[in-house]
């Protein structure tokens, strides 16, 4: 279970689930009662004892049944396997303590490369991402070391540091740092995005498409940081007219693939679908229709067929090594981060039969690097994706107890 080796690791786990309950018992059980686990634990070793302990509560419905006799032998079985749980606390403890600091050292990292906090320059789309990231991992917004780039950003005109991207991520930005303190920056920037939505439903690139253009070609990437952007304007106060979301479900909708994916560019369901994008989809999707339907009963994403679809798609395609369907490593940690966004929406811990924190999270533990970055093919984002996802940054979509849709 302590294994460094993952294949190691879940030879353990197969092991485990044959023994009894009295070779398990002895076991395991001096790790419960001896010194402090070691910090890489796997998650086929934590699983396994989670599938222990769901045997065992069938077992014990099961034999409690045949009568007395068989209860007193299942008392025994199950006072070996309530000790092991002790095991399994001490397991999650040691996890969420990785996971605490691997966000702290990686924070760190971030705060080191910022750009100095006087300075005048203009903040970057790639700043504005460090930003959003410190701040959802608990830097406040007024922290001196970066209030002065937040002020800077609310200062700027929309489209000056990059178009729907950057957009998009301003309103994220100020939204998390006070929507009543940042809400005429925010208006500007909802304006902008607005004002460049295609005819279609998408957002591109470009900084000089107006409303309504038809035949210019957009993208699901730039798409869906528009909507998350225009999500965080719309729980500022500020209106969106109803048609942005009207078109940009539809366009979702009408492109999904054969199987349920999405890729990346075409409007047309004959584009090459993967996991980055079918994520951008189904999320999309889900805050497009929630918006439509602000007021009314909460959205259930399972009633949403083409939401559904995205979702057999991704538990059938599910990796936290690869973006699925993608060839090479090619955007991993941006993948992770909308698998993150993906499961908070749909408020589903698992895809399939995985748990998609707890394989993303031991996925990103293993490869942190010693001054806490992440590295990859892209380069300086891929730090802020592994955090975000770590985190658990995004909102769900409704706000515990209430009938709105939350941020």
């Amino acid at each position: 279970l302590l294994h460094e080796s993952e294949g190691a690791r879940r030879e353990a786990a197969r092991g485990l689930a044959r023994l009894s309950a009295r070779d398990l018992h002895r076991r395991l059980s001096p790790l419960a009662s001896g010194p402090p686990v070691p910090a890489r634990v796997g998650i086929w070793g934590v699983q396994a004892l989670r599938d222990i302990d769901r045997h065992a509560r069938k077992r014990l419905v099961k034999i409690s049944e045949e009568g007395q006799g068989a209860s007193r032998r299942t008392a025994l079985e199950w006072a070996r396997l309530l000790d092991l749980q002790g095991l399994e606390r001490l397991l999650d403890d040691s996890f969420e303590q990785r996971v605490n600091e691997a966000i702290d050292a990686g924070v760190v990292y971030l705060r080191g490369r910022c750009v100095t906090a006087g300075s005048a320059t203009p903040v970057t789309e790639n700043e504005m991402l460090d930003l959003l990231t410190l701040v959802k991992c608990g830097i406040p917004a007024n922290d001196p070391s970066i209030l002065p780039r937040i002020q800077c950003l609310a200062g700027q005109t929309p489209g000056d540091q990059g178009g729907t991207y950057g957009a998009g991520l301003a309103l994220m930005l100020l939204y998390e740092c006070g929507p009543d303190t940042y809400r005429e920056a925010m208006e500007r920037h909802a304006r902008f995005l607005v004002d460049h939505q295609m005819e279609n439903g998408m957002w591109g690139y470009a900084r000089t498409t107006t409303a309504g253009t038809a035949g210019e070609r957009g993208d699901n990437s730039n798409t869906q940081f528009a909507i998350l952007g225009l999500r965080a304007a719309a729980e500022a106060g500020i209106e969106v007219p109803g048609e942005v979301w009207e078109r940009t479900a539809r366009h979702f909708e009408a492109s999904q693939g054969t199987y349920g994916g999405w890729g990346y560019a075409s409007p047309s369901p004959a584009t090459a679908p993967y996991g980055s994008m079918t994520c951008s989809g189904i999320c999309s999707i889900l805050v497009c229709r929630a918006q439509l339907a602000r007021g009314g009963p909460e959205l259930n994403p399972f009633a949403l067929p083409h939401v559904r679809k995205g979702l057999d798609w991704l538990a059938g395609e599910f990796s936290v090594s690869a973006n699925p369907q993608k060839k090479g490593p090619s955007w991993l940690y941006y993948y992770l981060y909308s698998l993150e966004r993906t499961g908070a929406l749909t408020g589903q811990d698992r895809f399939g039969n995985h748990d998609w924190y707890q394989e993303g999270a031991e996925y990103l533990l293993d490869r942190q690097a010693e001054n806490g970055s992440w590295g990859g093919p892209s380069g300086r984002y891929d730090t802020c994706f592994a955090l975000l996802f770590l985190r658990r940054a995004t909102r769900p979509l409704y706000a515990v107890g209430s009938a709105s849709p939350a941020e």
